[in-house]
């Protein structure tokens, strides 16, 4: 089997009412710096602003989105593992959810999102807006050849394992402001 077939892609996550809120609400995020793992800072690798959704936090707004994400990450994952047939003790426990803002050149270099010290099992990421030029979310074989892209489209959510099988990148943003969202099983 093919590993492009274990990249699974869900359209139209949220409805439209609600996802042009969000998106609204995104511009008013307090944002920082994204770190490569849990405490590198390094804009060579990962250029990008990133905003923690909680279901601690003090804003009400973020809250709301945190379990609005985490319901709609726990549903997609579900269909991932029931429709890939994955025969593993699985649960859908969300280590984090990050709503990212890309701005002109901000990118983050090819990695995998499971390393040591950070052991994950599946990746998402979901796609709120499209009115951006660049920032394509890329893949590759793990020897480096047989690149692809997944086609940019708003209210879509990508989910793949997070091993170092699923190299991927996202080019630099060349115009506008991309926002997604990123969260990652254990």
């Amino acid at each position: 089997m093919e590993l492009i077939n274990f990249i699974s892609i869900y359209d139209d996550i949220i409805h439209e009412k609600p996802l042009s809120k969000l998106i609204r609400v995104c511009k008013d995020f307090k944002w920082e710096d994204a770190l490569v793992g849990k405490v590198n800072l390094d804009k060579d690798i990962r250029k990008v602003k990133m905003c923690v959704l909680s279901n601690c936090s003090d804003s009400i707004t973020n809250v709301h989105w945190h379990n609005v994400m985490q319901n709609r990450f726990e549903a997609h994952l579900k269909k991932y593992v029931e429709v890939n047939d994955i025969k593993l003790m699985y649960s859908a426990q969300l280590e984090t959810i990050q709503v990212l803002k890309y701005d002109k050149s901000d990118h983050y270099t090819w990695h995998y999102d499971s390393f040591p010290g950070i052991n994950r099992t599946f990746s998402c990421v979901y796609f709120l807006n499209e009115d951006y030029e660049g920032g394509e979310l890329c893949f590759r074989n793990p020897d480096g050849t047989g690149e692809f892209t997944i086609p940019k489209k708003k209210n879509r959510m990508i989910i793949w394992p997070s091993s170092f099988l699923y190299p991927h990148t996202v080019r630099p943003v060349k115009e506008g402001e991309k926002y997604s969202i990123v969260s990652w099983t254990q």
